[in-house]
């Protein structure tokens, strides 16, 4: 019977896993490159390996089946690890992903910086983000309700 339940919960446990959604992170010059064909905004997220609010986002946030699949029908993700000083091509000129940081003047990890489709800031959120927040955020978003609501009453009023 122990068996039984053992063999049972492992197989839970490998369904959940095959069933559970995963963001498609783009590259930050591909996905430069999509905003002009799709009318869709990007979600930058800068994190570093090592850092505790980061490894949070991955696992309480970007792991939810529901806002991995929103982000992967309504946005264009990249993500880009700052320990990595990696080499970008945009548009033909070269960048690092630190130079990349600095323009969107990222200080701190996490960072998520949301840019519409014609590649202008929206809005940034510093720091970890719940879930239900960031539900909020991503509708907050698409609704386009930035344009002429201010972020803070948006959320007061849907949470």
């Amino acid at each position: 019977m122990k068996k039984f339940f053992l063999l049972l919960i492992v197989l839970i446990f490998i369904i959940n896993l095959l069933l559970a959604s995963t963001i498609n992170w783009k590259k930050y010059s591909e996905a430069k490159k999509l905003i002009k064909n799709k009318n869709k905004n990007i979600i930058l997220y800068f994190y570093v390996n090592t850092c505790i609010y980061c490894q949070k986002m991955k696992h309480k946030v970007f792991s939810k089946n529901d806002i991995a699949k929103h982000i992967n029908k309504y946005f264009i993700p990249v993500k880009i690890n700052l320990q990595e000083n990696k080499i970008i091509n945009e548009n033909g000129e070269l960048k690092t992903t630190i130079d990349i940081a600095k323009y969107y003047q990222v200080k701190s990890t996490p960072n998520t910086f949301f840019i519409n489709s014609d590649n202008k800031p929206i809005t940034k959120i510093p720091g970890f983000a719940p879930a239900k927040m960031f539900k909020i955020l991503l509708k907050f978003i698409l609704s386009k309700s930035y344009k002429n609501k201010n972020w803070k009453a948006y959320y007061t009023n849907h949470k």
